[in-house]
């Protein structure tokens, strides 16, 4: 009943969401539940989980999806069970195939330089703690100037971090991307901060909670 499941891996510690796409057979449920069991068979979490209106319900086609909340949990990996209607009871619980794996998000303590010019890209060294994984990611947010109605040309940028350890992990920021532009203009109400927020993520789906900042010296944001 289950087609697929979005994120493949939990961060520990920190409420999450487990979105699945069901089958077409599954129709569109509204009391779907989930419910999570650790290795030694002791259930840990169980959720009531809301559809998702991505749909029209007149749509035989188009696999429903559910959204199921999950509480903080500890590393590990956990086996789920997910039943279509929950009021059916335990016995209506059927295992999924394969578990899911929680893990330990990188935490950034601090980042050198915390600053740099908006005309170029700027190395950083982050340094924290269970940052060295596989596939270690930099993920930059350039959010809008508070109270502006919109925001920078370029809202995230990814990229590789490079020389990653356990404590740390070198990023390069990208210059510093200006307010939204239509033709040689700035589109009017756009106001980019001179602040980019900035993780690490271990997988595609796992990110650092807490984001450091660095900060664009000369950066202007410029409103119409």
């Amino acid at each position: 009943k289950v087609r697929s499941r979005w994120p493949a891996v939990l961060p520990a510690s920190s409420p999450s969401n487990l979105q699945l796409t069901l089958g077409l057979e599954a129709g569109r449920p509204e009391t779907a539940g989930l419910t999570l069991w650790a290795a030694n068979g002791t259930q840990v979490a169980s959720s009531d989980c809301k559809l998702v209106p991505d749909c029209d319900p007149r749509d035989d086609h188009c696999p429903a999806t559910v959204k199921c909340p999950t509480p903080a949990l500890d590393v590990g990996t956990y086996n789920l069970r997910f039943s279509v209607d929950r009021s059916c009871g335990p016995k209506s619980f059927e295992p999924l195939q394969g578990g899911i794996d929680v893990i330990e998000p990188a935490h950034i303590d601090a980042l050198e330089p915390s600053q740099g010019p908006s005309n170029k890209a700027t190395t950083i060294k982050l340094t924290g703690r269970d940052i060295g994984e596989p596939y270690t990611n930099c993920v930059f947010t350039f959010p809008a100037a508070p109270g502006a109605k919109l925001g920078c040309e370029m809202p995230m940028s990814v990229r590789g971090a490079e020389q990653v350890t356990s404590t740390s992990a070198v990023c390069t920021v990208p210059a510093w991307p200006g307010p939204m532009m239509q033709g040689d203009h700035p589109v009017e109400g756009s106001v980019c901060s001179r602040e980019v927020l900035v993780q690490l993520t271990q997988t595609t789906d796992v990110y650092d909670p807490e984001p450091v900042v660095f900060r664009y010296e000369d950066a202007v944001g410029i409103l119409v």
